[in-house]
């Protein structure tokens, strides 16, 4: 009798979870979700220079956690920023730290970042390229005694567009047979406008005298600020200059035969407030001054 409520005992606890659907008590699943336990990056350190950008990566284990994700901060955003996949610009010169912080459990990484401060002659290509709101252009022209000066005001615009005022000097001229002859100073001439350039360059409106005024050929974009085109440089504080060793390649002009050629800059609070070329050609000696406005 005994053997038999045995057998029938053993027989209901090998049915029992079967029947209850209850499953096996050595497999029991986890109870609630998997916590984030740490973060690492790719990288703890990264060397960039101005402009450069390097994507990190951010792993997060376990890697069965359930909430993986992250939020990147820069402790100096105008030196390194970072973008919310990760991606770390450099801005300026300088040091930053960048970190990846996980939303469950706020787990830490960081990585070191040295952001290498841009030579003399990155600096000026860069500001060559900017379109600053505003900026004055000032072109001296002498040759004999004689000095004329042209002023343009360039304003940036809505929708990309310029407003360039100008105030030219000129000596009137007629011709004879023998040639082009030069009138005395009493008759020195000034020309006075406003020309609307569009976004596409072409212009959209006159005021006062009519010139034939490209945009382009009142920005400095053109010009080639490489360091092997220079020669002689002198450091100041608050000041560089220096000598273009090739006229036609510093500012792409094949044709151009000048000679003696500087390039000046005057530097305030880290920003370039001045950018002169002067050189000379054909026995006149010319001056192109950029003041930049607003950085």
């Amino acid at each position: 009798m005994k053997k038999l409520f045995g057998l029938i005992l053993l027989i209901c606890c090998l049915a029992l979870p079967a029947l209850s659907g209850c499953k096996d008590p050595l497999n029991v699943d986890p109870v609630g979700p998997i916590a984030v336990e740490r973060v690492t990056l790719d990288k703890t350190s990264l060397d960039l220079k101005i402009g450069e950008s390097f994507r990190l990566h951010a792993e997060v284990a376990p890697e069965n956690a359930e909430n993986k994700a992250v939020k990147w901060s820069s402790s100096d955003d105008k030196i390194a920023s970072v973008s919310d996949d990760g991606t770390v610009t450099g801005l300026a010169g300088g040091n930053a730290t960048v970190s990846v912080t996980t939303e469950d459990g706020n787990k830490r990484a960081e990585c070191k970042v040295v952001v290498a401060p841009n030579t003399i002659y990155e600096d000026l290509a860069e500001y060559a390229k900017k379109e600053s709101d505003q900026s004055v252009v000032t072109v001296t022209t002498e040759r004999d005694g004689e000095t004329l000066t042209d002023r343009y005001e360039l304003k940036r615009g809505e929708n990309g567009g310029y407003t360039v005022e100008f105030t030219l000097e000129r000596l009137a001229t007629f011709e004879k047979k023998d040639g082009e002859i030069v009138l005395p100073e009493s008759d020195r001439k000034t020309l006075r406008g406003k020309i609307t350039f569009g976004a596409d360059g072409n212009v959209t409106g006159r005021e006062g005298e009519e010139i034939d005024l490209p945009v382009k050929s009142l920005s400095p974009r053109g010009f080639d600020f490489r360091e092997e085109n220079f020669s002689d440089p002198v450091f100041e504080e608050g000041s560089f200059r220096a000598k273009v060793k090739n006229a036609a390649a510093f500012l792409n002009a094949a044709e151009l035969k000048a000679e003696d050629m500087t390039v000046e800059a005057s530097v305030e609070a880290e920003r370039i407030k001045q950018l002169s070329v002067s050189y000379s050609i054909d026995g006149y000696h010319v001056t192109i001054v950029y003041e930049f406005s607003n950085d």
